[in-house]
């Protein structure tokens, strides 16, 4: 019962504080609006903890918790000022925080299919294909990108590309569980959600215009609370 508590509690926690941190960041980022969104990251880490300490407590429930944990100090870092430092440190804390799913996702899979190499051909031409497709919007847009932004781009994008594929296939075989069907849709949307998130969020970097938007910002935001908090909900499952 604590924990369905929990769990409710967080997702009200976050449907009232995201709409807040938005408006409090309009005119910029300030004390206010690191505390509204500290306070909305802290609603799918609480998730994620609830999961864990009422579950298994396996090794993809502690990665995922640690990925989670990550996530949130990357929404603190790169809110923070000083830009060139913080953002640094927020950028390799989401990027540890995805290798750590991508490890949580590929342990799992390792028990539906223990034979299984670490990568199968499937795999690597759908992170292929994606990340052309990536290369290709960039391209097509026009985006204006330094040498730096440019290699921190495509490294960032393999790892998310890779997690978010590796997401689809445990999801895939999830199928077989009890409500997997529930947990296939949370790990498949939550791998797609955080990947538009965060292509977007580089496209808002990128494009003085976009990061003008408000309607862009409202949509890279959404889709990152909504992946976070559905990957936090799958550890239920594992």
């Amino acid at each position: 019962m604590l924990t369905y508590a929990v769990c409710f509690g967080a997702v009200a926690v976050e449907t009232i504080f995201c709409p807040l941190f938005l408006k409090a960041q309009l005119p910029g980022k300030s004390l206010k609006s690191l505390l509204y969104k500290m306070v909305t990251s802290t609603g799918f880490l609480a998730i994620a903890a609830a999961a864990y300490f009422s579950g298994s407590r396996s090794d993809f429930a502690l990665l995922m918790l640690c990925g989670a944990a990550l996530s949130w100090l990357g929404d603190l870092f790169l809110h923070l000022k000083r830009p060139k430092v913080m953002f640094g440190v927020g950028f390799l804390a989401f990027l540890s925080g995805h290798i750590l799913f991508t490890i949580a996702y590929q342990k799992q899979i390792a028990v539906f299919r223990p034979d299984s190499p670490a990568f199968i051909w499937q795999e690597i031409l759908c992170v292929l294909l994606l990340f052309c497709g990536a290369v290709a919007f960039v391209l097509i847009s026009k985006l204006k990108l330094s040498a730096l932004f440019a290699c921190a781009f495509a490294v960032y994008a393999l790892f998310i590309l890779t997690m978010a594929v590796k997401a689809a296939r445990l999801g895939a075989l999830a199928l077989s569980l009890p409500n997997g069907e529930v947990a296939a849709t949370l790990l498949a949307s939550g791998g797609f959600l955080f990947v538009c998130s965060d292509f977007s969020l580089g496209v808002i970097l990128a494009d003085e215009k976009t990061a003008k938007s408000f309607p862009f910002k409202i949509f890279n935001i959404i889709t990152y609370y909504l992946s976070e908090t559905f990957l936090a909900l799958s550890i239920f499952f594992f």
